[in-house]
């Protein structure tokens, strides 16, 4: 009489306990099997005009399609200028 009632236990705690994994509770509005959101990295150079770039841009974000490649050229005044606040500041540089 005991076993019978420890088993019947038993079985319903491993029934509630796999239940969820049958329901597939969990596997719903997964972050990890959703598409991964767009990155936008934005760089800057004084010397270089965006001919230079674009084969290196285009190659990367060929094999990393969620990441945006933006790239300005900019005159060295305005490039010394945006670095030093940035650095002063304590904050990303950015261009905009």
């Amino acid at each position: 009489m005991i076993i019978k009632k420890v088993s019947r236990i038993f079985f319903v705690i491993v029934l509630l306990i796999s239940l969820p994994l049958f329901l597939g509770l969990g596997c719903k509005n997964n972050p990890i099997a959703s598409k991964p959101q767009t990155k936008v990295l934005r760089f800057w150079s004084v010397f270089n005009d965006s001919d230079f770039f674009e084969p290196i841009i285009k190659a990367y974000q060929d094999q990393n399609p969620n990441i945006k490649i933006e790239y300005k050229k900019l005159e060295y005044a305005e490039y010394e200028e945006g670095v030093l606040n940035a650095l002063a500041s304590g904050r990303a540089i950015k261009t905009n």
